[in-house]
């Protein structure tokens, strides 16, 4: 699972979860991406507003830097995209069919983008 947050500066978050997290916790993508590596195969982003709209493309994802609470996407491994595609149809779900993932607006998941991708 990962779940994504938005920032102006996502570099100033280095130093705070590498204190939560650990030294070597954090990898930099240039200026506009932190990624934390937690324990359990979860990780954090920290993307520009910039980096998050070409992340999510395809999709409404809340970008308001003022956020900085709470995530504005998460992304969680499914055992069959097909299945959940199923699922979606049948109750009418909104949502964007790639070919390694599905997503859902964060205007229709209250507030918060849906990722999905095959484990």
């Amino acid at each position: 699972m990962s779940v994504t947050f938005v920032a102006d500066n996502p570099v100033a978050f280095r130093e705070y979860y590498e204190g939560v997290v650990g030294d070597g916790s954090t990898t930099l993508f240039g200026c506009e991406a932190l990624r934390v590596t937690m324990g359990r195969g979860t990780t954090l982003e920290v993307l520009t507003p910039n980096m998050l709209a070409n992340r999510f493309a395809d999709i409404d994802v809340e970008q308001d830097t003022e956020l900085r609470n709470h995530g504005v996407a998460v992304t969680v491994a499914v055992e069959s995209l097909a299945k959940l595609r199923t699922i979606l149809l049948s109750h009418e779900v909104v949502h964007h069919s790639g070919r390694i993932s599905v997503r859902i607006p964060s205007n229709e998941a209250h507030g918060i983008a849906l990722e999905f991708v095959e484990e």
